[in-house]
């Protein structure tokens, strides 16, 4: 018997979902709930996570209103389970597994195939012919809402790539699937060109040095206690997120930014935890606070690795004096998109992992859609690592 899932909003009702109007002017109004067209699914939404972003893009600098279309509608670290299935959405996830309704899923648009950094460059996360989704007339649709709501209607042009979540993930695991995947390219990146028998990238061994106790920054320390780092160094704030950072992932060693607030003298204390003085082999920059990359340059050992995974908003400028990179001989890693298979490599990880790493702690509390701003003026404060939304 094919399973059914109870449908919060019905198609002409009305739901609440957060937008983000202009800067620093966000809502939470009623919207109507669209019908599925033909290669449509609707989720039903459990839990949606407060991303940094979500921050950045609310309280943004001039540099990054330039480059945001408002409204946009907030909510992309969402998870939830199939509730409806347009005649010609998918039946298989994108590796082969049947889905239907009630099963937990992460669905995403797949890219052109026929770009220049899909067809050539082999970069589909970087695809640039994607097109909007249409209806049979060929006009643009325009559906409301994302993750900050009860149902997320996901519209497409037969191009929707579904990935199922096990059913053992919790959901309060699943909300991290996002940050997981990106802390798992941020690790590959370090190991991208890497020779580590010849101190070159990322390996087994590894002093590493993870800036920022986010969750992404977090993630990244369990993926690196995981493939073998010797030593993790953990820099960041408050007290309270690093302490449960530090018994999530094991870190070795911490670093309070509000006990030691000068990054030149953080410099210092964290080279002297590194072997031999000489400064960590990859520092992967997960604060999204601009001093840290040029903190991150002084951090990393000669021929070392940083990956700069903490700017997905642009920023005030932090100047810098670039011979820092040329007299490291560091190699710097950007990390920005994420492919097909780096969201399979995400469930896989959470799959394999959820009873290894108690990740449910790193999501440090759950807040009603309509406390939606106190979860995200916590975030911004820092007194969670990742806030929970559940629909209300």
């Amino acid at each position: 018997m094919a399973a059914t899932v109870d449908v919060p909003v019905k198609v002409g009702e009305k739901f609440r979902a957060v937008r983000l109007d202009s800067p620093g002017v966000v809502s939470v109004d009623e919207y109507e709930r669209q019908p599925l067209q033909d290669g449509d699914l609707l989720v039903k939404i459990d839990l949606c996570g407060v991303c940094g972003s979500d921050v950045h893009w609310v309280h943004a600098t001039p540099e990054a209103q330039a480059r945001i279309n408002y409204p946009m509608f907030l909510g992309h670290e969402w998870t939830g389970t199939i509730a409806e299935l347009g005649p010609g959405a998918p039946r298989q996830d994108v590796t082969g597994q049947p889905i239907g309704i009630g099963d937990r899923v992460w669905v995403k648009r797949r890219s052109c195939g026929e770009c220049i950094y899909c067809a050539v460059l082999r970069h589909p996360e970087a695809c640039i012919g994607r097109k909007p989704a249409m209806d049979a007339a060929g006009n643009r649709r325009t559906v409301p809402g994302a993750g900050f709501a009860p149902v997320l209607h996901l519209a497409g042009n037969q191009d929707l790539e579904v990935i199922k979540v096990p059913d053992h993930v919790s959901a309060r695991a699943a909300v991290l699937l996002e940050p997981l995947t990106n802390a798992l390219v941020a690790v590959e990146r370090s190991m991208q060109g890497g020779a580590p028998w010849a101190g070159i990238g990322y390996g087994p061994g590894a002093t590493v040095v993870v800036q920022g106790a986010g969750p992404i920054g977090s993630l990244i320390a369990c993926v690196a206690r995981l493939t073998g780092a010797d030593k993790i160094i953990l820099v960041g704030a408050p007290k309270g997120r690093l302490d449960i950072v530090q018994d999530v992932a094991g870190v070795d060693e911490v670093v309070d930014i509000d006990q030691v607030p000068d990054w030149e003298e953080r410099v210092k204390l964290v080279r002297a935890m590194t072997p031999s003085g000489i400064g960590a082999d990859v520092v992967y920059e997960a604060a999204g606070v601009p001093v840290a990359f040029k903190e991150a340059l002084r951090m990393v050992r000669r021929f070392g690795s940083i990956v700069e995974v903490g700017h997905f908003t642009p920023r005030r400028p932090e100047p810098f004096d670039a011979f820092e990179i040329c007299s490291t001989a560091a190699t710097i890693h950007g990390h920005y998109g994420l492919a097909t298979q780096a969201w399979v490599a995400g469930v896989r990880f959470l799959a394999r992992h959820a009873g290894t790493f108690e990740f449910e702690k790193l999501v440090t509390n759950l807040y009603p859609l309509s406390e939606f701003h106190t979860a995200l003026d916590n975030m911004r404060r820092g007194v969670d690592i990742k806030p929970g939304v559940y629909p209300d």
